[in-house]
């Protein structure tokens, strides 16, 4: 992207995952946090730009860990 969501200029932050060559079909990425303490019905929400004729998908995981005792 040309500019930050956030700030609306080219300073900020994001995290950048190469779609094309030398990636391969199938190839995957990872983005892997610390855990997170959260109140209970915390919501996660983010912004994402793909663009390109090699983009494939994008599939949002989440665990759920058990309280602390």
């Amino acid at each position: 992207p040309t500019v930050d969501h956030t700030t609306g200029t080219s300073v900020g932050y994001y995290a950048y995952i190469e779609s094309s060559f030398p990636q391969n079909h199938g190839d995957k990425a990872w983005l892997v946090s610390e855990i997170l303490e959260s109140p209970k019905g915390a919501c996660l929400d983010f912004w994402y730009h793909m663009k390109g004729n090699t983009t494939g998908n994008m599939s949002v995981y989440h665990r759920v860990l058990d309280a602390k005792p």
